[in-house]
């Protein structure tokens, strides 16, 4: 599908310093061996095909109306000062590999009134191994984020793939069956949800027109 360049809140791996701007992080570029087909890349239909400097194709997925990029956070970071620095309207990367996740309004709703309360963090669960071990020890749901809310850290909720709503998880019992250890190393890698990232969330205009 093709995707916002608006909507991008987040990558899959940092480049600069954490917090940098976009232009901030295209400093820390190298663009080695990149030639006009680089740039050419950026503006075509991406598909299954990788970026001339690299072996895999474009990945991201898209929750409400906020893309996280999964795959490919140099050419992504190069795509989007390139399109803003030409003043492009509404840019977009074409035809991009992008998993569709629904957060429904309640979810939203949801998300806001913790994050007002006193704050909202999350853990994304694509990026270690340990969410993959509390699904299969004892949770039995398949989530695509886990959150919980700055006021209460002892309470985590995840996000139901299908329905992309909220539920609680049994933290004892999870506890119980964590043989390894791995509740506690996940317990440090919650962060702080930016503003901007629920924000995004709400914005959800762009995904409805490409889906209609």
């Amino acid at each position: 599908m093709d995707i916002s360049l608006e909507a991008v809140v987040g990558l899959q791996r940092q480049v600069g310093r954490v917090g940098s701007t976009w232009r901030q992080s295209a400093k820390e570029l190298h663009c080695e061996n990149w030639t006009v087909k680089a740039y050419e890349y950026l503006d075509s239909e991406m598909g299954d095909r990788p970026f001339p400097t690299s072996t895999t194709p474009l990945e991201a997925a898209c929750f409400g109306g906020a893309v996280f990029i999964y795959n490919g956070a140099h050419r992504t970071i190069a795509g989007l000062v390139r399109a803003f620095g030409l003043d492009r309207v509404d840019p977009r990367f074409k035809a991009v590999r992008c998993e569709l996740h629904p957060m429904q309004g309640g979810v939203l709703d949801w998300a806001l009134h913790l994050w007002e309360k006193g704050g909202l963090e999350w853990y994304d669960s694509h990026q270690a191994p340990a969410a993959d071990a509390v699904q299969r020890d004892g949770c039995g749901r398949a989530f695509h984020l886990l959150f919980r809310g700055t006021s209460n850290p002892e309470q985590w909720f995840g996000i139901d793939r299908v329905r992309g709503e909220p539920y609680g998880l049994p933290m004892r019992a999870l506890r119980k069956a964590d043989r390894n250890g791995y509740m506690k190393d996940m317990a440090e890698r919650f962060a702080p949800v930016p503003a901007q990232v629920l924000r995004a969330w709400r914005s959800r205009a762009w995904a409805e027109t490409v889906l209609r």
